[in-house]
């Protein structure tokens, strides 16, 4: 990898383009994981470019608390933290 750092791909468009995110929660159903799964789907335009799966690494009491754990994860991925 370290002779393609200057790869990329380049979008060509004569206007701005769109990045979309799309965030969802799943609540846990299971007594003995109390552990949220999130979803995660980036799409530039109509692409998808990013998709994610993953369990939540902390319990959340109230399912507003979950959302916007899984709304973080997005903004995170969203600006590559």
């Amino acid at each position: 990898m370290k002779g393609t750092l200057d790869y990329g791909i380049l979008y060509l468009h004569e206007n701005n383009l769109v990045l979309n995110t799309l965030s969802d929660l799943g609540w846990p159903h299971d007594l003995d994981d109390k552990h949220s799964k999130i979803g995660i789907l980036i799409k530039l335009e109509v692409s998808p470019i990013l998709w994610s799966s993953k369990r939540q690494p902390a319990i959340s009491l109230f399912s507003v608390e979950a959302e916007y754990r899984s709304l973080t994860n997005a903004t995170k991925e969203m600006i590559g933290f």
